[in-house]
C-alpha cells in the first residue's frame, strides 16, 4: 500500500520477480487506485499443488467479483469446508483450496480462519469496503513479513521482496543479532535481523481499513495454544487410540494433491511416524521418500532411515552431503539468501540439497 502510484507497478513487479523461486508455475499482479492518496498492489507467484488449471491462478477473485485473494499455503480440509459452504458460493468448474478460501472468507470473514486446517499467509481484499484482511496460520509455518514507514506498508513472504521494493539499507537489529551470535538462537520473536522489518505474528489476523491509509499493526489472535490459554495438562484427556486416529487423519488430509507427493525421512521419531502413517493409509506406493545421509558417523542417521524404510517396504532417495564437503561451505551464501537470515549449521545446506532432489 502506497501513496506513490508512479512507482507501485515497478515495486510489485520487483517483489514478485525476486520471489520467483517460490512459485514457478505462474505469476499474477493486481494494482488499484483506492483513493486519490492511496494505491494498492497485490502480487503472487504460483506453485500449483491442488487444481492445476488456470481457474486457480492468483490474485483470485470471488464469484461476484467483490473480493481478491493472494495466498501462500494449503488448506487441507477444503473439501469439508466446501460442503459447508454449498455450491452457490463456489465456482461452477472444478475447484481447489484457493477458491474455498476465497468463498469462506467472503461468507464468514475472519471467523473462517478458525475453520481452516492447514498452513497459510494471506491477504484478502474487499474492493467494496476497501479493507485488507491479513492473516497467518496458527504456528507460523508460512512466513509473512511487514514493513511500514508511516507513508506506505509492505507485506511479503520473504524479507528480500521488501528489500526489492525498498532497496535502502536497513540497520542490523541487535536484539536479534546478539542472541544469534552468542547462542545460535533464531526465530524466537517477531523481530527480524533487520530493524524495521517484522514478522506478522502466527495465529493472528488484522483488518486494515485502506480509506484511513496504512494503519499501524494491531493483530488480533484467532487461536490460542492451550498453554497460552492457561489450560493445564490433564492426564487421560485423550487416549492413545484417539491420538493415533487424529494423527493418521492429519497425515491422510495432507496427501490430497494433484501433483506427486514426497516425505522427508530423517530417521527420527517425527518423520518415521509420518512415513508409517502414509503406509497405514495405503498411499506409500504413490509417494517418494527422501533422506539426507553423511559419512560422518557421529551425525549420520542412515541406519535409522533404512530401518524405517525396510519396515514399510520402501526405498528412499538419498543425498549424501559428504560427497563434496567443500561444496557445502561454498553454498553458505546461497542458503542465507534463501533463508533471509544467517544459518545456524550446515544442516540448512543439507536441507537445501534435499529440496533440490525433491524438485
Amino acid at each position: 500500500m502506497s501513496d506513490h502510484p508512479r512507482g507501485l507497478q515497478a515495486d510489485i513487479t520487483a517483489m514478485v520477480s525476486v520471489s520467483d523461486h517460490r512459485g514457478p508455475d505462474g505469476r499474477g499482479i493486481y494494482v488499484e487506485q483506492v483513493s486519490e492518496s492511496l494505491h494498492l498492489a497485490l502480487g503472487h507467484n504460483r506453485l500449483s499443488i491442488i487444481d492445476l488449471s488456470e481457474h486457480a491462478a492468483q490474485p483470485m477473485r470471488s464469484r461476484d467479483g467483490r473480493y481478491l485473494l493472494v495466498y501462500n499455503g494449503e488448506i487441507y480440509n477444503y473439501r469439508e469446508i466446501a460442503q459447508e459452504l454449498g455450491k452457490a458460493d463456489l465456482p461452477d468448474e472444478d475447484f481447489g483450496d484457493t477458491a474455498v478460501v476465497v468463498a469462506a472468507l467472503a461468507r464468514w470473514g475472519p471467523a473462517a480462519l478458525s475453520k481452516f486446517n492447514g498452513m497459510w499467509a494471506l491477504l484478502f481484499y474487499d474492493t467494496q469496503e476497501k479493507t485488507l484482511l491479513v492473516s497467518r496460520d496458527r504456528f507460523g509455518i508460512k512466513p509473512l513479513y511487514f514493513y511500514s514507514n508511516g507513508v506506505e506498508s509492505i507485506f511479503a513472504s520473504e524479507i528480500k521482496a521488501i528489500l526489492a521494493a525498498r532497496p535502502s539499507r536497513f540497520s542490523v537489529n541487535p536484539d536479534v543479532a546478539i542472541p544469534y551470535l552468542t547462542r545460535g538462537l533464531l526465530n524466537v520473536s517477531n523481530q527480524t535481523m533487520l530493524s524495521g522489518i517484522t514478522a506478522f505474528p502466527p495465529a493472528s489476523y488484522q483488518v486494515i481499513n485502506l480509506r484511513h491509509g496504512p494503519d499501524p499493526m494491531a493483530p488480533r489472535k484467532y487461536w490460542l495454544h492451550p498453554f497460552e490459554a492457561g489450560e493445564a495438562p490433564v492426564p487421560g484427556r485423550i487416549t492413545p487410540e484417539e491420538l493415533r486416529a487424529l494423527f493418521l487423519d492429519s497425515v491422510r488430509l495432507r496427501l490430497r494433491s494433484d501433483v506427486p507427493v514426497g516425505v522427508l525421512l530423517s530417521g527420527g521419531v517425527d518423520s518415521s511416524s509420518i512415513v508409517g502413517g502414509v503406509a497405514a493409509a495405503g498411499e506409500l506406493g504413490n509417494l517418494t521418500v527422501l533422506s539426507v545421509t553423511s559419512d560422518d558417523r557421529s551425525s549420520n542417521e542412515e541406519g535409522f532411515i533404512d530401518m524405517m524404510a525396510r519396515y514399510v517396504n520402501t526405498v528412499p532417495q538419498k543425498v549424501n552431503v559428504s560427497d563434496n564437503p567443500r561444496g557445502l561451505l561454498e553454498r553458505v551464501t546461497e542458503a542465507c539468501w534463501f533463508s533471509d537470515q544467517p544459518i545456524c549449521s550446515l544442516s540448512d545446506i543439507a536441507y537445501l540439497k534435499l529440496i533440490e532432489l525433491a524438485r
